[in-house]
């Protein structure tokens, strides 16, 4: 329910919003015919609701029965905080009742009109309808009044061209042969109406009904001095007067002398006259006395009555048609350019060839532009022109394909017509200079090749192709020893040459050598077929902000790759982050295992008070200091490099810093930074991330830390129901299928393990749900620094001033505790506390960079800062954001998701425990066998339920490289092989 005064605000709003929009629309430009019309119909549209508004806040004004005083004296009384409450309740009432209903506010709605309008791309969509013949108001269609026009009595037929140079003619047509019967009145009332419709339609902005009323007004004029056109011999005789202005009826009452009604004036007393059916004519005394004798004898007819009447019923006959013809005039001139073009396009159509009507329909709308010089040649679909500076005919365009566009991005996207021209401009100067600039040779290979990636990816394979077939002395060239042997340059150079004759000769003609080599051999075959133990290998796939909610209410969990991975592997109910619920504290949990007071990464926006540094999330500044980077415990990689586990990381946040004597060695492309402008794509990397898992196999594990941060943007931009969330759900499926399949093709399940998981959820946010930090303070000047993350603010006082901004914080109304609510524990909308007041089971209080206040808002709640010295980008993000992170790790919403497969994990299992991030760190390295380099806080119980038997105790035992896992049967088949080529008899 909302108050007069929240009525007012809001037509004041949509006045000034519908103003700007109006202005918006003025300014863009309008290429095509529908552009243009779609344009002044939303302008006109905006006008409407302007107007409407404008009239609510004048009668709002007016307050003709108090309520808005009423109101006034109501929220301003002395009883101001119980008028307060009172709505209040009536407002949660209300959303208790409908909680489903969505608000949509003004901004929402003008700024979703406001995108449109200003989108170049944006796809015009018929707003009025028009008939096919009406070419979306570039034309007039009078078909149906040109036949009506030809069947009047008393009008030579005249083709349909000439009716459109003529029509408004209306004072050539005889008046006693035509325009006498009913057919003409309604000849020209039809011609009114379309004319008036076809203006509404095409012209919205021309104010009809003002144009109308100047035209009637100056008939009127005219039309008593005699000066209609077509007219000009019917001057009024005072027969119309009682539909003039001054035609009322006389009140007799009021006069009781001729005298007295003279002084009304010679029209008045005819209007009177006709009004009674008495006779009109005569000098004014002779009216006067004629009227007075009707109030006397109440007479209402006369014997010439009837008469009269009829007489007043022709000339109203004859003014209703002239006063309908000069409106068709004015209408007609309104018109004028759409009547020229309707007459060129009847032309240009009687005279197109047969066939030639539908092929123009193939040809896209060209917007037209008025030519300045009379000279120029009627070109509407911007034909090339000939010899003679004529368009050529459109049937030699069509034959020789000059309708049809050939773009080329290496030329610039500079776009060719024609297929002649399209292939004559490999050899010309533009392409030429285009593979100049990358770096490529214009040569007969990138014969029709327009993209830029083409030719690079071309010309990289005739580079390898050269280079595979150039002469490589290593490999090509070759050697002959005295005893015929041939060698390449690698290995003769590796063998001295007296040991190389001997060494031949003792392969070639011992027979101990030949049964050791072929005992070799043997051992290498057998050996080299055995595979790593299963759960040798882990690939973890972090997905940003891919909450358990969004899992759950979406189409998730039955796309193909989560639908595969579910039912061969197993799900927890959800994944609880660590507090704050923001990217970098549980980023960092996730790699030590630890809660944020033991890792000390406080938050994703931080302030050092010794130093007076800013730590902030989106600013690049990230990497601009080591203070950040050091000093933190051991991550999962440190730990699991030092055991000689190969790591991989792409995009996987911190992972390419250096930790004490270790440093993953990360491309530069695939460095974690939030400024990085380059989109994260993981599907060109996932092929040769498993061939090289499947290609290292017998030689080492592989730990490949993967990480997309594209949901996560989708969520905050568009909000849970937008495109770009869909479609990023859909990405990150395609690489859980993707990852699976290709471990499919190198049968990898049994030797790898794959875990999906997130690092916390995101909320959505609303406008109306925002506090400013300033509204509770009396001078900012209190107040040193603020790290505001939106959902809890940090505040450092200046000294001797903490307890004052303390006690100002906790007692501010705008978010103090404000009554019971329903089914909600009673709490204020933001918590004010110490640092030691902090609760204990956040793990937060004792981390290094927590300030001595801190807010704490419930989730939805968002605390934004405008003078304070803040982070710069708090209020941005609540602005542009629609969904946001960082409030109490226990609410359902902040929840993440974990899943994993392989033969770590059990299969087509559904965990009743739920998982935490800190669990993770130590079921990694259980995983790969490696011992934790520190002490961390997750706990097996939350775990051991998803693992499979035995799993929880396995631990890093090194062997050798070939026979660590050998199975007896194995040993034994190389026994009975040893005996049996031992006793085989080699000549000597």
């Amino acid at each position: 329910m909302e108050s007069l005064l929240e009525n007012q605000r809001n037509c004041h709003e949509e006045r000034e919003r519908c103003v700007d929009l109006m202005v918006k629309e003025f300014t863009m430009d309008k290429k095509s015919q529908r552009e243009r019309i779609n344009s002044d119909q939303r302008v006109n549209r905006l006008l409407e609701r302007n107007q409407i508004a404008t009239q609510k806040l004048i009668s709002a004004y007016q307050d003709e029965h108090g309520e808005r005083s009423k109101e006034i004296q109501a929220i301003g009384g002395p009883n101001e905080f119980a008028e307060f409450y009172s709505r209040l309740k009536t407002l949660k009432d209300i959303h208790r009742k409908n909680p489903n209903d969505t608000a949509r506010t003004l901004t929402i709605e003008f700024q979703e009109m406001a995108n449109f309008v200003q989108d170049p791309d944006r796809v015009e969509k018929e707003m009025v309808r028009f008939m096919d013949e009406e070419g979306y108001g570039k034309f007039l269609d009078l078909h149906a009044l040109h036949e009506q026009f030809v069947n009047l009595k008393g009008i030579n037929r005249v083709d349909y061209i000439s009716y459109l140079s003529k029509f408004d003619h209306l004072h050539e047509i005889h008046k006693e042969k035509t325009k006498k019967s009913g057919a003409y009145k309604s000849y020209i009332v039809s011609l009114e109406e379309y004319l008036k419709d076809f203006i509404c339609r095409a012209k919205p902005l021309i104010d009809i009904a003002g144009e109308l009323e100047r035209v009637d007004k100056d008939f009127e004029q005219k039309w008593k001095e005699g000066k209609v056109i077509g007219w000009s011999n019917e001057k009024s005789s005072g027969a119309l007067t009682k539909f003039a202005p001054s035609s009322a009826e006389v009140d007799l009452s009021n006069f009781n002398s001729s005298e007295e009604l003279e002084e009304l004036g010679a029209d008045r007393l005819k209007a009177a006259l006709l009004a009674l059916g008495l006779k009109c004519g005569g000098t004014v005394k002779e009216r006067a006395s004629r009227l007075l004798s009707a109030k006397i004898s109440n007479v209402s007819s006369n014997a010439n009555g009837k008469g009269i009447t009829e007489d007043a019923k022709e000339e109203s006959r004859k003014y209703n048609l002239a006063k309908i013809e000069s409106r068709v005039l004015r209408l007609s001139e309104l018109v004028s350019a759409e009547r020229a073009a309707t007459r060129e396009n009847v032309e240009r159509k009687q005279a197109r060839a047969v066939g030639e009507e539908e092929e123009e329909d193939d040809v896209e709308e060209v917007y037209e532009v008025e030519e300045e010089a009379d000279n120029v040649p009627y070109n509407p679909k911007n034909l090339p022109l000939d010899w003679d500076g004529k368009p050529i005919p459109y049937w030699l365009y069509k034959l020789h394909g000059l309708n049809i566009g050939y773009g080329c991005e290496i030329c610039g996207n500079q776009v060719y017509k024609g297929p002649k021209a399209f292939q004559r401009h490999f050899t010309e100067w533009r392409h030429s200079h285009g593979m100049r600039c990358l770096g490529i040779p214009n040569t007969a290979h990138f014969t029709n090749i327009t993209k830029i990636n083409d030719a690079i990816e071309l010309w990289k394979k005739i580079c390898d192709d050269k280079n595979r077939n150039k002469w490589n002395p290593e490999a090509d060239e070759e050697f002959e020893d005295s005893l015929g042997n041939v060698v390449n340059r690698q290995v003769q150079t590796a063998i001295p040459i007296p040991l190389a004759h001997s060494f031949v000769d003792f392969v070639a003609f011992s027979p101990m050598w030949r049964r050791l080599s072929i005992l070799f051999c043997l051992l290498l075959c057998l050996c080299s077929s055995q595979k790593e133990p299963a759960g040798q290998n882990l690939i973890l796939l972090l997905v940003d902000g891919y909450g358990a909610n969004l899992f759950n209410q979406t189409d998730s969990r039955t796309k193909s790759g989560t639908r595969t991975l579910l039912e061969n592997g197993m799900e927890a109910t959800s994944l609880k982050p660590v507090y704050p619920t923001q990217s970098y504290p549980n980023w960092f949990s996730l790699a030590t295992g630890l809660y944020v007071e033991s890792h000390n990464f406080t938050s994703d926006f931080m302030f050092e008070p010794n130093s007076s540094m800013l730590f902030q999330r989106d600013m690049g500044m990230n990497d601009s200091n080591p203070f950040w980077w050091t000093g933190y415990p051991a991550p999962l990689w440190y730990a699991v490099g030092k055991a000689g586990i190969d790591v991989h990381c792409y995009w996987f946040p911190a992972c390419h810093k250096a930790h004490v004597d270790l440093i993953v060695q990360v491309p530069q492309n695939r460095r974690h930074s939030f400024n990085n402008a380059n989109k994260i794509d993981l599907l060109p990397h996932l092929p040769t991330i498993i061939k090289h898992i499947k290609k290292y196999q017998p030689y080492r594990q592989q730990l490949v830390l993967l990480r997309y941060n594209g949901l996560d943007e989708a969520l905050r931009a568009g909000g849970q129901s937008s495109s770009q969330t869909r479609q990023a759900l859909s990405t990150v499926d395609t690489y859980i299928r993707r990852i699976q399949e290709e471990m499919d093709t190198m049968d990898l399940h049994q030797s790898t393990n794959l875990i999906v998981l997130s690092d916390h959820g995101l909320m959505a946010v609303e406008e109306e749900d925002q506090f400013y930090v300033e509204e509770c303070l009396a001078d900012f000047s209190m107040v040193r620094q603020v790290a505001n993350s939106l959902a809890f603010t940090m505040i450092w006082p200046i000294d001797g001033e903490e307890d004052t901004v303390f006690f100002e914080l906790k007692v501010c109304d705008q978010w103090a505790f404000v009554g019971d609510y329903e089914n909600e524990e009673a709490a204020p909308l933001v918590s004010v506390y110490r640092r030691h007041e902090l609760p204990e089971h956040f793990h937060w209080r004792d981390s290094r960079l927590v300030a001595p206040i801190v807010l704490i808002a419930r989730p939805g709640i968002v605390l934004l800062t405008r003078n304070l010295p803040s982070t710069d980008v708090s209020e941005k993000l609540a602005k542009e954001w629609k969904m946001l992170d960082g409030w109490d790790n226990e609410h359902e919403e902040m929840q993440g998701i974990f899943m994993a497969r392989g033969p770590a994990f059990k299969s087509h299992y559904k965990g009743e425990e739920q998982v935490e991030v800190v669990d993770i760190y130590q079921l990694v390295l259980n995983i790969l066998g490696v011992e934790p380099t520190h002490f961390s806080n997750g706990s097996w119980n939350r775990v051991a339920d998803v693992l499979s038997e035995g799993w929880e105790d396995r631990r890093y035992e090194p062997q050798s490289f070939a026979l660590r896992h050998l199975c007896p049967f194995s040993f034994i088949s190389i026994f009975i092989v040893t005996l049996c080529f031992w006793s085989i008899a080699i000549d000597y």
